[in-house]
């Protein structure tokens, strides 16, 4: 809140001085979305409120960067997540 207030005093803002350019090319390049998902896949995520599942035996399920997710709230209250795909055949 601080920051903010000097902010609007010095009538400035957190902005670069000057433009700054992507290439599209980091936007198009499967190699680099790849790494991007790894890196995005190996830290936890955000998928679901705890609302959403209320009390032990709830369950929902989502779609996370492309992988079908089956959530679960335990007996014990815990929240699982698992991937949603049948053993047998591997896949969703």
């Amino acid at each position: 809140m601080r920051r903010a207030i000097k902010l609007l005093r010095e009538n400035t803002t957190d902005l670069t001085l000057s433009e700054h350019r992507e290439p599209a090319e980091h936007y198009t390049d499967d190699a680099r979305s790849a790494s991007e998902r790894r890196l995005v896949m190996d830290a936890p995520q955000l998928v679901a409120y705890a609302g959403e599942l209320p009390q032990p035996g709830s369950f929902a399920t989502k779609e996370v960067m492309g992988q079908p997710i089956l959530l679960t709230r335990a007996r014990d209250g815990r929240f699982r997540a698992f991937q949603n795909i049948c053993q047998h055949r591997q896949a969703p």
